[in-house]
């Protein structure tokens, strides 16, 4: 994009803008900058759109219980809101702990006894 931007030549907008003249104002660029614009703008509002959905979905729990918590509050402070963060990491931390802990006790209990045991 910084090529684009090389082109554009930037004295062409130093005149007074007044209602109604940029409408007749000549563009300082051609077709084929703006749409090299258009295309960057497009990627920029895509990626920031794939990334905001992709924080929803990865939040989702926190997402209906901040919902279901404004349902019986109307409001929640900072302290709440963060509170939903920590308790849905907890969440997944106890959820995903006794599946390491079974796996453990697999290994110990199948693993082969000591001949002095």
């Amino acid at each position: 994009m910084k090529a684009v931007h090389d082109e554009i030549d930037g004295a062409a907008d130093e005149d007074e803008i007044f209602i109604g003249r940029d409408i007749a104002h000549s563009k300082a660029y051609g077709e084929n900058v703006q749409s090299e614009i258009d295309d960057e703008v497009k990627r920029i509002i895509d990626e920031a759109y794939d990334t905001g959905r992709r924080l929803i979905e990865s939040h989702m729990d926190v997402l209906h219980a901040s919902a279901k918590l404004l349902m019986e509050k109307e409001k929640i402070g900072r302290e709440e809101f963060e509170a939903l963060f920590k308790d849905s990491r907890a969440d997944a931390a106890s959820t995903a702990q006794p599946e390491n802990v079974e796996a453990e006790k697999g290994v110990s209990e199948n693993a082969p006894k000591a001949d002095n045991e």
